[in-house]
């Protein structure tokens, strides 16, 4: 029997734009090869047009279970926790709602890929990035940097997997570093992840107006996060 793969999905209203984003995303999903497949919907959102969304699927594919979440509303890293803390997969794929998967064997490929490193408990993949879902740039490759917590080479959230053992969370307090921070705690706890590399990506990271770093990022933001990190590991 194929093991369970959740994919943890946050979501919010993107100022009128998260239906659309999260149907495109939802699309892409449900042309996956990969048989067992739960999806999981955290959504932060006042009104209930995600929900509406995730009800137009009700009879597709895969079951998707939708879980209004009012609580930290506009916290992505609180909002993604919630998401991951409702998954039964094995293995937790975190897909933004923005981003999508581009090839229909993602998910077989990151399965395999587990079952062939059995001692791996993460993996992290290629993206490309695009703004209209049309043309595509920056092949982006996960590496590790000087320093994993503040230079982040492996990557935005999206490309992460992880093996249902894997009990670190993003840290809530964080909405700039909240990956490379989490990269960080996830490799001293359990090594070094799975890297897969390909010239045509599992996943696209889609560039727009109203994602959050746009939106909710800015200097001040920056700098009092890099001190609360200084502090948290001094």
């Amino acid at each position: 029997m194929t093991k369970l793969v959740s994919i943890a999905i946050s979501t919010y209203e993107a100022n009128g734009a998260g239906p659309k984003l999260l149907e495109k995303n939802l699309n892409e999903i449900m042309k996956q090869d990969y048989t067992n497949i739960e999806i999981i919907i955290s959504d932060h959102s006042t009104d209930s047009k995600i929900k509406e969304i995730c009800e137009k699927y009700s009879q597709a594919k895969f079951p998707i279970k939708y879980i209004h979440n009012p609580n930290h509303k506009g916290n992505s890293s609180q909002n993604t926790n919630n998401a991951i803390n409702n998954c039964n997969g094995e293995y937790i794929k975190i897909l933004f709602m923005d981003d999508y998967l581009y090839r229909n064997d993602a998910i077989s490929e990151i399965v395999d890929k587990f079952e062939k490193n059995p001692t791996k408990k993460w993996l992290v993949h290629s993206y490309m990035h695009t703004k209209n879902y049309k043309d595509f740039y920056y092949l982006h490759h996960p590496r590790f940097s000087h320093d994993i917590v503040f230079c982040n080479k492996i990557g935005c959230p999206s490309c992460l997997t992880i093996h249902k053992s894997v009990l670190e969370r993003f840290d809530e307090k964080l909405k700039w570093y909240m990956d490379c921070e989490l990269y960080y705690r996830i490799l001293q706890e359990y090594g070094p992840p799975i890297f897969e590399y390909s010239t045509t990506p599992f996943m696209i990271n889609l560039q727009h107006a109203n994602q959050v770093t746009n939106t909710q990022i800015n200097d001040d933001l920056i700098k009092n996060e890099t001190m609360y990190i200084k502090k948290k590991y001094i």
